[in-house]
């Protein structure tokens, strides 16, 4: 015996309804069972961080509305709750949503359909009478409201429900500044600041006494309180001039992993000593830097709030320094990498070049390709581009290295190919640390090789 399309339509209808009910209830019940997931949801696309309680009350409310629904309740009020409600998470998305490519960006585009299937539900709702608790009026038009309310107060009473369960999606307005220190002291390096309208945050602090103090009165400027700052890693050209900057803003939190903190105290690979004792007195004293600390710690996976604004933390392990801790905000779609991505000067990873090339591909999943990168040396860019030009320079010097040690060896004159080979590829590029770009591109293919375990004549590190 056939079944009439009504039937089918009715069928359907309710099929698309329970299963729908179900996708909700799974969200409703993580609220629940596991609060600590359904937050990490609302701090990665909500920017808040609802306590249990809440998110307790809220997957209970939730709940009920999605039990309501799919037992075909109310059909106006439900229905319009959960549209109202996935219209607004489809909402939180759309970054993702137009950057599909970016892994996993690209699983955002199912809750596309199922938005597709609440606004058939939602119009459809006086034909889904199966397995219903309670069949609809004569009137289809009513459906347990007058006309005219719908319009309104349904819509009003919907759009409230929402609010409750998904917090407010927010976007606070920031200026990215920037400042380079003069090549003619040291090298060029950079200090960031974050304008809000509640204050500054600082991302890193120059090397010297004489730089750092210029990019004081540069923020100084604003007129605006420091709120915090941030030291992504512990080499010299990033936190020298933090005593300047604590000077001229006190009782400013200063915020850093505890590696970085660690390194800048103990001085464990001579990098103070070192600038100390090339630089004099516009570098600081050991006992300087050990006064003037970050006293705030983070680790990757901490949220820090500050000026509202939402610091995610991305902490990368021995690289191109012991540790690294980028600074990603979200919803402005702003990455802060350190000197894991650099832009006309040479790269060194005095830690690891093993561990560098898949922190990049690691960063290329973690963040979509138009992210705007502020990093410690050049101009900030897009992502994508800078981290095409960062892989194939190292590309280019693990080949490079591994070519030349397959005897467990590097010559003083195979260091020099390779430097010299280097510079031809990029001769725009500049040294780092007050060094010559050849010298530190020779310094960096001893570093390296040593990194693998080869040999290595003459000196495999640069000033």
């Amino acid at each position: 015996m056939s079944i009439s399309s009504d039937r089918r339509l009715t069928l359907s209808l309710t099929i698309l309804r329970f299963s729908t009910g179900a996708f909700f209830l799974v969200w409703a019940l993580e609220k629940i069972l596991a609060p600590d997931i359904a937050r990490r949801v609302y701090e990665t696309f909500y920017f808040s961080s609802p306590s249990d309680e809440v998110l307790l009350a809220t997957g209970i409310l939730q709940g009920a509305v999605v039990l309501a629904f799919m037992a075909g309740l109310l059909r106006f009020w439900t229905y319009g709750a959960l549209l109202v409600m996935h219209s607004i998470s489809v909402v939180s998305t759309i970054p993702s949503l137009m950057d599909p490519f970016s892994p996993p960006n690209h699983l955002f585009w199912a809750a596309v359909p199922v938005l597709g299937l609440l606004f058939v539900l939602f119009l459809l709702r006086e034909r889904d009478t199966l397995l219903v608790l309670r069949r609809p009026t004569k009137n289809p038009a009513k459906d347990g409201v007058s006309t005219t309310l719908p319009a309104m107060g349904a819509g009003a009473i919907a759009l409230a429900f929402a609010t409750v369960s998904l917090p407010a999606i927010a976007s606070e307005s920031v200026t990215v500044h920037s400042f380079a220190s003069q090549p003619k002291l040291v090298d060029s390096a950079n200090t960031h600041w974050i304008e809000t309208d509640q204050g500054v945050i600082v991302i890193d602090a120059q090397r010297v006494v004489p730089e750092a103090e210029r990019a004081v009165r540069h923020i100084q400027r604003l007129d605006k309180p420091v709120l915090g700052i941030f030291v992504t890693h512990a080499h010299t050209d990033h936190y020298g001039g933090l005593p300047t900057f604590k000077a001229a803003f006190p009782d400013v939190p200063v915020f850093a992993a505890a590696e970085t903190t660690r390194s800048m105290r103990e001085d464990s690979r001579g990098y103070n000593a070192a600038r100390k004792a090339r630089h004099g007195d516009i570098f600081p004293s050991q006992q300087v830097i050990s006064d003037n600390l970050p006293d705030r710690v983070i680790d990757d996976g901490d949220v820090v709030e500050l000026g509202g604004l939402r610091f995610e933390v991305h902490k990368m392990g021995p690289s191109e320094a012991e540790v690294t801790s980028m600074l990603y905000l979200r919803n402005q779609g702003i990455l802060f990498a350190g000197d894991l991505i650099n832009d006309g000067f040479v790269p060194a990873p005095l830690e690891s070049l093993d561990n560098w090339l898949p922190q990049l591909d690691d960063i290329e999943d973690r963040f979509p390709a138009q992210t705007s990168v502020y990093i410690g040396h050049g101009k900030h860019g897009p992502l994508d581009v800078r981290l095409e030009a960062q892989r194939s320079y190292l590309e280019a010097l693990d080949a490079a290295v591994s070519a030349a040690i397959d005897d467990s060896l590097l010559t003083g004159e195979e260091a020099a190919a390779i430097a010299f080979d280097l510079e031809g590829r990029y001769p725009h590029w500049h040294g780092v640390g007050g060094n010559a770009r050849i010298e530190v591109l020779s310094a960096v293919a001893g570093i390296v090789a040593e990194q693998r375990g080869a040999e290595v004549q003459g000196s495999a590190a640069f000033r």
